[in-house]
Formats: C-alpha cells, sequence, structure tokens
C-alpha cells in the first residue's frame, strides 16, 4: 500500500511540473522569447585610423552612435548617416567622452539629439559641423572642448541644456538660434575668450552662472522678453556693461558682481 501511494505522489508530482513547464497558452516555455536588447554593435568606417563606431537600435528602427575606437593619432572624423539601413538620429550620453584622438567631427544630417556629455573633455577638438535636423543639445555635451573656437548652431535648436558648453575656454563668438529662448545653468561657465554672444530669439531666462568668468564678454542681449537672471549669472564678466532692466525681471543672488581684486 506504502508503495502505491508513493508511485502515486511521483506521479502527481511530475504531472505538476509538466504544467509548470507550459504558459497560459499551453505553450512550452523555451518557445518563449526572453531576448532584450541586442545592445552595442559595431561599425566599422575603415579608413587609415581604423575608425569603429559602436551604436545600438533605438525607436524600433533607428541608430543611436554609442561609442568609437580608433588609432591614437589625432585626426578628423565622419559619423555615418545610415548603418544597416537605418538612420543615425541620436549620439548617446557620453559616446565620445574624453576621446583625445579627434580633431574635428561631422555630425551628420539626420541626427536631432546630442546626449548628455556626448563629447565631453575631447581636448584636441577644433571643429564641429553640427546638423540641421539638431534640436537638442544635451547637459556637458560639449563641456571641456577646450580647443573649440567657434560653433555655428543650426536654426532648428530648440534647447542648449545646462554646462553644455562649460569650460570651452577658446570659444570665442556664439549665436543663439531663435528656437532658443532658456540659457540652462552653467552653460558658457568659464568659456573665458567668449566675446560676443547675439540671438535671434525672446530669451526669457539666463540660468545660474551661465556666463560665469567670461571675462572677455562684451555683447550680450538682453531683450524685453527677458524675465529672469539667476544667480552669479554674469560674476566676474568684468567687460560686460550692466544693463538697464525693466523692474519685472527677477535678477539673482551677485548677477552682476566684478571682483576687482581677482
Amino acid at each position: 500500500m506504502k508503495r502505491i501511494l508513493a508511485l502515486m505522489m511521483a506521479l502527481l508530482l511530475a504531472c505538476s511540473l509538466l504544467a509548470c513547464s507550459k504558459d497560459k497558452d499551453g505553450e512550452d516555455e523555451d518557445d518563449v522569447d526572453l531576448t532584450v536588447s541586442t545592445g552595442d554593435q559595431y561599425y566599422d568606417a575603415g579608413g587609415e585610423y581604423g575608425d569603429r563606431f559602436m551604436y545600438e537600435i533605438v525607436n524600433g528602427d533607428e541608430i543611436a552612435i554609442t561609442g568609437f575606437s580608433a588609432s591614437y593619432i589625432p585626426h578628423a572624423i565622419t559619423i555615418p548617416s545610415v548603418i544597416s539601413d537605418r538612420s543615425v538620429t541620436t549620439i548617446a550620453k557620453s559616446a565620445f567622452y574624453q576621446m583625445s584622438n579627434i580633431t574635428s567631427v561631422v555630425i551628420p544630417e539626420g541626427v536631432v539629439v546630442i546626449e548628455d556629455t556626448a563629447f565631453a573633455g575631447c581636448a584636441q577638438l577644433t571643429s564641429v559641423t553640427l546638423p540641421s535636423t539638431l534640436g537638442t543639445i544635451g547637459s556637458g555635451a560639449f563641456a571641456g572642448c577646450t580647443g573649440i573656437t567657434a560653433i555655428s548652431l543650426p536654426s532648428g535648436l530648440t534647447e542648449i541644456a545646462d554646462k553644455a558648453f562649460f569650460g570651452c575656454v577658446k570659444l570665442a563668438a556664439i549665436a543663439l538660434p531663435e528656437g532658443v529662448t532658456e540659457i540652462g545653468a552653467q552653460t558658457f561657465m568659464n568659456c573665458e575668450e567668449l566675446e560676443t554672444v547675439t540671438s535671434s530669439a525672446d530669451i526669457t531666462k539666463i540660468g545660474d552662472y551661465a556666463f560665469f568668468g567670461c571675462g572677455a564678454l562684451n555683447a550680450m542681449p538682453f531683450p524685453s522678453s527677458l524675465e529672469e537672471i539667476g544667480d552669479y549669472a554674469f560674476t566676474n564678466c568684468g567687460n560686460l556693461t550692466k544693463p538697464t532692466l525693466d523692474e519685472s525681471v527677477v535678477v539673482g543672488l551677485n548677477a552682476f558682481y566684478v571682483n576687482l581684486a581677482a
């Protein structure tokens, strides 16, 4: 009797395990696709420097450039516009972070966003060509690119995030397109050679420390649309004449303070 009961229990257990191996539609678990994103893949651009771009597929059928490798010899690069019959639309976060072997970069038409710190710390980078399709430059995207002297922002650009050009010490001039109505915190902080800022936009806000330490700055628009200037926004901008602002403009702490002893 005990042996019969043991056999029955074993049979029930086997049936239970078999049932658990089926999903609610009666299919085996082995038939269920549990794979996730394929992650980084590689595109070999070839050439004498062996340029190789890492990428991943995003938004179903678009390409984000996620990394780069090449010879250590500094040289110019052109990011591909199409990989595997899919358009390149994104330069991903930190994709080219601190790459010391890039002297210039051409970003292709079709790219709509350059994400945070994408080119931060590329100290040898002197020239950047941006596409007309670009809408967003992320936080710190070009921070610490100490070799950039000029950059032309496309007319369709609408957002320049905080610290985007922080510490670009050789950047001499910048023209803000119409779509950019806010200048984020620390966006041009410590751009020591920045002399001229022009804009066709109705600027409403200049963030904290936006132009802190821009000692060469002498031309800056303060339109009637301006509503707020953040703390320390123009601190130590010794060549900038303090503007006469409407009383409605909120001016932050030490926004125009200049330390004459510095």
